[in-house]
């Protein structure tokens, strides 16, 4: 089983967060709580589901890590999540903590604000 990781979307801001291995939630993937086993992926995802029900994240799912976990999600559309949109749509506003997020997709302008 690849590397995988628990991942959700906070409903403070809707940012896209990985579940720690302290139990708390952060923006960067480099972060997170990482299983190599289902034993230990079942384990973080109930950890996942009780955020759920206080109300902290939602949409809560596993990701396998690309083969260098040092890389990242291994779907794209995972690592999109991660770094943000592919274009800057007008009126988007990156979140206050988009500076941990790592490096922007080319064409992405981080700072950008309304």
């Amino acid at each position: 089983m690849p590397l995988q990781v628990i991942t959700a979307n906070r409903l403070t801001d809707g940012a896209a967060v990985y579940l720690t291995p302290s139990g708390g939630w952060s923006t960067r993937v480099a972060d997170a709580h990482a299983a190599s086993d289902p034993e230990t992926l079942g384990a973080i995802k109930a950890r996942g589901d009780a955020a759920v029900a206080d109300r902290l994240v939602v949409g809560v799912y596993a990701i396998p890590l690309a083969a260098d976990p040092a890389a990242g999600p291994a779907r794209l559309r995972e690592r999109i999540r991660a770094t943000g949109p592919t274009v800057t749509p007008p009126g988007y506003r990156a979140p206050a903590d988009a500076a941990q997020l790592g490096p922007a997709a080319p064409g992405v302008r981080p700072d950008a604000t309304v």
